[in-house]
Formats: structure tokens, C-alpha cells, sequence
């Protein structure tokens, strides 16, 4: 979890020197993202997490990344986005299985917020390397 750097980075200060604030509009765009309560469900079930957990970072830590990468406040989306990538294997270990969705106690999708995480990554590649994967 800690490699991916699971707290709010910024390039600048906040407007009151304490908060960094968002619209409501912003915090509904997160609907779904915090409500995560680690139970360990999702790498339980996880058949990718098994297979590869020290390559695979599970579905925990891709959510909350995906959860940082969404957040309007956030400036290293992209620093962010390029460290799960650089090696192919933190992000797209995930097989879309979908177990994790299967079985969240709190209803959650991490499955979709993994597939949304490799599809922004997709879109900023060059299409060569995209049809090398």
C-alpha cells in the first residue's frame, strides 16, 4: 500500500493554509471510492492476488489509488498513474475476475475502478506499446 503513496499530494498551497477544499460536485464523484473498510474480502477471493502477491497489489491498494487519481484536490495523477505502470505488473496483473466485486460487503466495484485506472493509462500510451501488451 505504502508504494503507492496513499495520501493527498500537492503542487500547491491550500487557500486557507489548512484545507484543501472541493465542490460537492467533486465529492460525489467519489461515491463509492471511500467507503472501503479493509476487511480483506476482495484479496481473499482474488485469484490474481494468489497467484502473484508480491508482484499484484491487490484490489485495497488499486482502489485507493484509483480513489486519489479521482480526487479533484490531487496534483500526481499522472506521477501516480506511471508508478503502478512503469512495470506492467502492479496494475494489470488485475484479470478482471471480478471476484472482489462479487464478494464486498459494502457493495463496492473495485474490478471496474481497476479496468478505469488501465483504460486512462491505455488512452495516454502511444497505440505501440498498447498493442504490445
Amino acid at each position: 500500500m505504502k508504494s503507492i503513496e496513499p495520501w493527498l499530494k500537492t503542487k500547491r498551497p491550500s487557500e486557507d493554509g489548512r484545507e484543501y477544499r472541493r465542490s460537492p460536485a467533486d465529492r460525489k464523484k467519489l461515491d463509492g471510492l471511500y467507503e472501503r473498510i479493509f476487511c480483506a474480502c476482495g484479496t481473499t477471493s482474488c485469484p490474481s492476488y494468489w497467484w502473484n502477491p508480491e508482484e499484484y497489489l491487490g484490489h485495497a491498494a488499486l482502489l485507493h489509488a484509483n480513489q486519489l487519481n479521482s480526487d479533484s484536490r490531487d496534483d500526481f495523477t499522472e506521477e501516480r498513474l506511471q508508478a503502478l505502470t512503469e512495470d506492467f505488473k502492479r496494475l494489470y496483473r488485475c484479470r478482471t475476475i471480478k471476484n472482489c466485486t462479487i464478494i464486498c460487503p459494502q457493495n463496492l466495484n473495485p474490478a471496474d475502478a481497476i479496468h478505469k485506472m488501465m483504460t486512462k493509462h491505455m488512452l495516454s500510451e502511444p497505440m505501440e506499446r498498447v498493442e504490445s501488451l
